[in-house]
């Protein structure tokens, strides 16, 4: 498989909730640079994701707008889509289930080291304030 056809696999499995195999295709100390955590290996991935494998158990996919493979390196573009259904525990407290439809927009760089067939290197781009406005989380605006 090429890197891109690894990522795209990745991103298959976790659409279709095959968490552990989307996992599996990290590698053991696999880093991943988020808007709001650094995070080493497997286990600290699966505690990140977690909030939103609960905020968004159903109904979740990634639409992609471009995905590039240069030298080993995987950059794509695309819209993360779902229903928060679920409520989402985060260090900042508890976001509450909001019934509401999120288009995400995103953009992630992933190192791939193909002859292991797994990621070693993750940077993922969101708009955390996005995120929150599109599910009416954001405190409303004082009056002038």
């Amino acid at each position: 498989m090429t890197a891109k056809e690894l990522f795209l696999e990745a991103m298959r499995r976790t659409d279709a909730g095959e968490i552990d195999g989307f996992v599996e295709l990290q590698g053991p100390d696999c880093t991943w640079i988020t808007p709001n955590a650094e995070l080493h290996g497997r286990e600290e991935l699966r505690g990140w994701l977690a909030p939103w494998l609960e905020g968004f158990p159903n109904e979740r996919h990634h639409a992609f707008e471009r995905v590039v493979e240069i030298d080993g390196t995987v950059y794509a573009e695309g819209t993360f889509n779902g229903v928060n259904s679920g409520a989402m525990e985060t260090p900042e407290g508890t976001l509450p289930a909001t019934g509401k439809t999120l288009a995400m927009p995103f953009a992630i760089a992933v190192d791939v080291d193909v002859d292991a067939g797994h990621a070693t290197s993750v940077h993922l781009y969101f708009d955390q304030l996005g995120f929150l406005g599109q599910l009416g989380l954001l405190p409303a605006q004082a009056a002038v």
